[in-house]
């Protein structure tokens, strides 16, 4: 399997995983109606344990933009004709002569850098998806309260 097949896996595995986030925010953010002061005393516990997975994914993210980075360069080099042997007989000679000026142009269509990139778009998204899920259940406590004194509006007290 080729470079490029790994980081199309890679990314499929990461959309996977982003399935599996909103499904498993789904199924904790939801606020049973009828069990206010369980759901009121499980906030703290799910604030902890979407706290670790935010770290988690963060840290993730922070790798997968070194690896973009990294290919970059490696790419760049390609391009300028400036890389190794061993990279040119794995990838291929660049057969055509590339201006400095134009190599951008070249970077900016590679198939490597754009799956590269994808990964990392894909990442970000997980991040920016689990922020949002840790301010919705910073906000259950309001919803909780607010629920309990509509209750409490309704029966008169």
């Amino acid at each position: 399997m080729s470079k490029l097949d790994d980081l199309l896996a890679m990314q499929g595995e990461l959309i996977q995983d982003f399935e599996r986030v909103r499904l498993l925010a789904d199924d904790e953010v939801f606020i049973d109606e009828f069990d206010l002061d369980s759901e009121a005393l499980r906030t703290p516990k799910l604030l902890t344990r979407w706290l670790g997975l935010l770290g988690d994914h963060s840290l993730k993210m922070k790798s997968f933009i070194s690896l973009q980075k990294r290919f970059q360069l490696e790419r760049w080099k390609y391009y300028l004709g400036t890389q190794t042997d061993k990279y040119y007989s794995e990838y291929g000679i660049m057969h055509t002569k590339i201006l400095k000026t134009d190599v951008n142009t070249y970077l900016d269509a590679d198939e490597y850098i754009i799956a590269v990139k994808r990964i990392v778009d894909t990442q970000e998204q997980i991040v920016i998806f689990i922020e949002r899920t840790i301010k919705e259940i910073s906000a259950r406590t309001f919803h909780i309260k607010s629920a309990i004194d509509w209750r409490r509006f309704q029966s008169g007290s």
